[in-house]
């Protein structure tokens, strides 16, 4: 059961770490790249100053590819996990320490890539590592009981 628990944790983690959360934040737009090299001082008499001319729209330029930022942005996005949705409903079931509690050593190992004490982890969510120990252990035991009860409905319904 722990084992099925912590595949569920990860499935959580890997959607909040998802870099479908992070589509059309990998490169800056025209805009940006012309508001960039318009602020910066080239000398300290210069002024900061950034001026825009709009066109309509069927007049294209050669260096206008906001298309083509919006369909390489769209290769980041990816579906969601396809028990992402049950995932939730089970992590909302739960108070917040034991939330955090359950997670937080989860997200910190696939972040830095590296194991952390039970004191390292408190530390981050800013309880005692008794109180963490404690929060870890209950929301165990409450996704333990959700999912025998959803165990046993799924056991009764298919009989």
């Amino acid at each position: 059961m722990k084992e099925r628990i912590q595949h569920l944790v990860d499935i959580y983690v890997n959607s909040l770490l998802s870099i479908s959360n992070d589509a059309g934040h990998h490169a800056p737009s025209q805009i940006e790249i012309l508001a960039s090299a318009c602020n910066k001082k080239r000398n300290e008499f210069q002024r900061k100053q950034l001026t825009v001319r709009t066109t309509a729209s069927d007049e294209r330029q050669f260096n206008d590819r906001p298309d083509d930022k919006m369909i390489n942005e769209m290769s980041f996005l990816r579906k969601p996990h396809h028990k992402i949705e049950f995932v939730k409903w089970l992590i909302n079931q739960l108070k917040e320490p034991q939330l955090l509690a359950l997670i937080a050593e989860t997200k910190q190992r696939k972040i830095y890539k590296r194991k952390f004490t039970d004191q390292e982890i408190a530390d981050y969510i800013e309880m005692t590592k008794d109180s963490y120990k404690y929060n870890k252990k209950m929301a165990l035991i409450k996704v333990t009981e959700l999912l025998v009860l959803i165990d046993q409905y799924e056991e009764a319904k298919s009989a």
